[in-house]
């Protein structure tokens, strides 16, 4: 764990506060505000989270123009899994993947940990799922929007970090 864990600290540690930037979104109607996130340290999860993100999403797109362009040489029997770029391509992936699953379980784990007693009692009245909004109010999201992060789990498609 100490190659991921240096990795982190060395990625926080580049965030400057100029760079923590709240969401854009604004509390939707089915949320409630159940408090204000003030600490710095998940502040930069978030930032770092939103980052991850926006890799993802390029290095998806990079895999699937490089995986068409050589469509059908992986049943090859010269091809080598070693020093094929999609494979690489996929590999860096997984990692990356694996990365932002890490910090975003840090991220929410870590402000649900910062939330006082009264704010938990909300959250678990409202079904349990935790948001952030603009000017990093945390929210508690009523059922409905519960439902839409359990239908894109069930597409397979990303969640974004508002949800």
């Amino acid at each position: 764990m100490g190659k991921f864990m240096q990795w982190m600290r060395n990625e926080l540690e580049g965030i400057k506060l100029a760079d923590v930037k709240s969401p854009d979104q604004e509390v939707g109607d089915n949320e409630e505000v159940i408090g204000t996130l003030t600490d710095t340290d998940l502040q930069k999860l978030r930032v770092l989270s939103v980052r991850l993100d926006r890799q993802i999403e390029t290095l998806t797109k990079e895999h699937a123009h490089k995986a068409i362009d050589m469509m059908g040489a992986e049943d090859g029997p010269d091809h080598n899994k070693e020093t094929c770029e999609v494979c690489t391509m996929a590999r860096n992936h997984a990692v990356l993947g694996d990365k932002k699953d890490a910090v975003n379980a840090l991220f929410w784990t870590g402000l649900r940990h910062e939330l006082p007693e009264e704010a938990l009692m909300k959250l678990q009245k409202a079904g349990g799922t935790v948001g952030i909004r603009k000017d990093w109010k945390i929210v508690a999201c009523h059922e409905g929007r519960r439902s839409l992060r359990e239908a894109l789990l069930a597409f397979g498609l990303p969640i974004p970090v508002s949800i």
